[in-house]
């Protein structure tokens, strides 16, 4: 039986690790072919490898999605290879420049960095992707945001804000580009164990001063027992299927909307 995306051309970034991995292995497990975007090759390859290992096609493409040509470039290498991109996911995030976990307040560099990667960089992918899709009047399009973007928190106030701005901008989207046939909507994933939490974890440390005698998972798990329903973390497996299932014809009716999968964590 043909899986939910068979044969769709998908591109997904910020693939080289986390989230991103996750959701290009549900496209791939689903029957899509997938690109992948990242900044480190090394871990592009590895992505690749893991999909090719499922019997999917992959292929990567290294991209810095703060710069806007780096973007475009990105979405036409895809096309050139395999043809229009039908199913796009921004997922590439940063909570705000590289030294962001070495100091407290959040500089410019952080906010520059923060509304770079996290908001423009999905306005200049989809600009890139949307007249083809346009044209042949089918496209899914997912950004991945945070529940981080619905309300705020005081201690990564750059990457909040980002967040809602790019649930603002998927929504304006959907409204705009509707008619057209291509489906916008947008993921709120809640607490998702990955790379970016050890960061998150000393920016705060050094934001309230506090000792750093726990582990990051240690850390984690603690806010997971005091702040989700379901009493467990989210995965980046339960993001993938998420996003896989809203690029899928089961879906073809939801459009327009953020879509939390935190176990609770925020109700709306």
């Amino acid at each position: 039986m043909p899986g939910w995306v068979q044969g769709r051309v998908a591109l997904v970034t910020g693939a080289s690790r986390g989230i991103g991995v996750g959701i290009a292995r549900c496209l791939a497990k689903e029957g899509a072919k997938v690109a992948v975007a990242a900044r480190t090759k090394e871990g592009l390859a590895q992505t690749c490898r893991e999909l090719e290992a499922l019997g999917a096609k992959a292929m990567a493409v290294p991209v810095d999605l703060s710069k806007e040509a780096d973007a475009k470039r990105m979405v036409r290498d895809v096309e050139k290879a395999w043809g229009p991109v039908e199913i796009l996911v921004n997922n590439a995030g940063v909570h705000g420049a590289s030294n962001f976990s070495e100091h407290y307040p959040e500089t410019t560099d952080d906010w520059e960095a923060a509304f770079r990667v996290n908001a423009l960089a999905r306005v200049w992918a989809c600009d890139a992707v949307l007249p083809s899709m346009k044209e042949r009047k089918w496209g899914k399009i997912i950004n991945v945001a945070s529940i981080a973007g619905i309300e705020g928190t005081p201690v990564h106030m750059a990457y909040s804000a980002a967040k809602a701005a790019e649930i603002n901008y998927t929504q304006s989207l959907a409204k705009d580009i509707g008619r057209y046939g291509v489906n916008v909507n947008v993921v709120l994933p809640g607490l998702v164990y990955t790379d970016m939490i050890g960061s998150l974890q000393k920016h705060i440390a050094t934001k309230y001063n506090r000792p750093g005698g726990e582990s990051p998972k240690q850390w984690f798990d603690g806010i997971i027992k005091r702040t989700v329903p379901l009493q467990r973390e989210q995965t980046v497996d339960d993001i993938g299927w998420m996003v896989t299932f809203l690029c899928s014809p089961l879906a073809s009716e939801v459009h327009g909307q953020a879509i939390n999968v935190d176990g609770g964590m925020r109700l709306h």
